[in-house]
């Protein structure tokens, strides 16, 4: 059984290919939300509401697969950058979040929804690799 710790050669590559999987994942979830919505309420603040969420769900996860990968590769000397850049995409995380739901005619449930595509994608690609025989994962290429 191939156990990967922080101090294995692989760390980097598999976490790259694990964050890859689930943005996919997190884009194709996000996708299958906008057009449910919009066969389920039609086009209208509900409809806008979950596209401007699942665009600022795959933005935000863009950037957390770009800084996850760059912890991983950058090592000691590049950590601080790194963590200004996920503070940064914080502040702006908030900042966008306020701002569409202030300014804009969304409902905040649709914008929620849009959102909450994030976290089953996370789940099952979590679940995905726990899943596959121990053999599989050490030989196989992809997750």
């Amino acid at each position: 059984m191939a156990v990967v710790t922080a101090a294995s050669p692989n760390t980097g590559a598999l976490v790259t290919r694990l964050l890859r999987t689930a943005e996919k994942l997190n884009v194709g979830l996000a996708l299958m939300a906008v057009v449910a919505v919009h066969l389920g309420a039609g086009f209208g603040a509900m409809w806008l509401g979950t596209l401007l969420g699942a665009l600022v769900n795959i933005a935000n996860f863009r950037v957390i697969v770009w800084v996850g990968t760059g912890l991983v590769r950058a090592g000691q000397k590049r950590l601080g950058f790194y963590g200004a850049v996920f503070f940064v995409k914080m502040a702006a995380l908030m900042a966008i979040v306020w701002l569409i739901l202030s300014r804009l005619d969304v409902t905040p449930l649709g914008f929620i929804i849009g959102l909450a595509t994030f976290l089953p994608a996370v789940l099952l690609t979590t679940l995905g690799v726990a899943l596959k025989p121990a053999a599989a994962r050490s030989t196989s290429g992809s997750l």
